[in-house]
């Protein structure tokens, strides 16, 4: 019986049967492995997964065509916006922003949102707004985010300039849009942001509007410590045609 085994007889076959149940035991393992490691990559924005903060590309566009109907725009609910020179169109959350732990934390990616409170003097868009407008969105590490361009973390500079248009079409204004221009430009560590009159103002401050995101570290589990601010101040108003001119453009 001993040499049975020995050419090849059942015995054999079961030693080739587990050689064969471990090569693919280690194939399986092996798999797992390679896709932990992907899915670490692109969460963490490492490899070609990663936000590489390289410039945006900026569009050669005109500024946009201002109608010289000077009738006044009632303020409502901010519904979309745009920078046409960095080709962003986005939808505009229908809820104001949420608060975590008292910062501005908006409920998605891909969507800004707009802020009020009732203890300071926040207004939503209008074209003869008595306060300050607040936009603000993510900018995210490893996956797209509506804020993304607005900074370049490769070299810490702005992708915007001044006098860069960004556009608001609101409830009131229907087809046409509100138009801001770009005026000023903040990094700011996030203890500070509430406290800089640079930003805020130190006195109400009709038609300014302010686009708030942050600056996100390639690691989406570190903490942001930075806030990226871009003040804008009201230009006019575009109509549908004008508008619509710009955005093809833009896209």
């Amino acid at each position: 019986m001993a040499g049975a085994t020995a050419t090849g007889t059942p015995d054999g076959e079961s030693t080739r049967t587990r050689r064969r149940g471990f090569r693919f035991l280690d194939a399986v393992v092996l798999l797992i492995v390679i896709a932990a490691i992907a899915v670490g990559a692109y969460l963490l924005g490492f490899g070609p997964f990663a936000n590489s903060g390289t410039d945006a590309n900026r569009a050669d566009v005109t500024d946009v065509e201002l109608t010289e109907d000077d009738t006044a725009l009632a303020e409502s609910e901010p519904l979309e916006m745009s920078i046409p020179v960095l080709g962003l169109r986005a939808d505009i959350d229908p809820e104001p922003c949420p608060l975590t732990n008292g910062a501005l934390d908006p409920a998605g990616l891909s969507t800004a949102c707009y802020y009020v409170a009732d203890d300071r003097p926040y207004t939503i868009h209008g074209s003869d707004t008595a306060g300050l407008s607040v936009l603000a969105g993510h900018a995210a590490a490893g996956r797209p985010a509506v804020f993304d361009d607005l900074y370049n973390t490769a070299d810490d500079t702005f992708t915007l300039v001044e006098g860069d248009e960004l556009l608001v079409r609101t409830e009131a204004s229907g087809d046409n849009w509100l138009v801001y221009r770009a005026t000023d430009f903040h990094a700011i560590g996030k203890p500070s942001l509430g406290d800089d009159p640079d930003v805020w103002g130190e006195e109400a401050m009709p038609g300014r509007m302010l686009t708030i995101s942050c600056i996100q570290p390639r690691n989406p589990f570190a903490d942001a410590t930075d806030n990226v601010i871009v003040g804008w101040s009201f230009a006019g108003l575009a109509d549908a045609d004008a508008a619509a001119e710009l955005l093809d453009a833009a896209s």
